[in-house]
């Protein structure tokens, strides 16, 4: 298997895959592909894909960037699968939004004082 990296815009990436095997139904592809998505431990189930010629086209959202590369990893992996385009974005700042969030619950818990505020 070869596979060719490159950006096409903002946010996406394609994933250019030849595969020696023979060729199979994009239906065939799409189940394939929800299947994979659904069994890879940190995705969550926001991720959605379309095929068309067995070009594969994911699409949603994420809290993390490694969700975004597993997600990619695990479709490229596929029998079958001609290229993978990637417009899965990262919701960065909500994600660090509920970090900020969680240790200051996990502070307020461990001090017998209220905090005011954590920055």
């Amino acid at each position: 298997m070869i596979a060719l990296r490159g950006q096409l815009q903002s946010g996406s990436t394609l994933l250019v895959v030849r595969s020696d095997s023979p060729g199979r139904s994009d239906s065939q592809i799409a189940d394939d592909v929800a299947r994979v998505l659904e069994w890879t431990a940190p995705l969550p189930g926001s991720i959605s894909a379309r095929v068309d010629n067995g070009c594969v086209t994911l699409e949603g959202t994420v809290s993390f960037r490694y969700q975004k590369k597993a997600a990619e990893r695990a479709v490229a992996r596929l029998t079958g699968i001609r290229a993978v385009e990637s417009r899965v974005l990262v919701a960065t700042s909500e994600a660090a939004e509920d970090v900020r969030k969680a240790i200051k619950s996990a502070i307020c818990r461990r001090l017998d004082q209220p905090v005011i505020d954590i920055v």
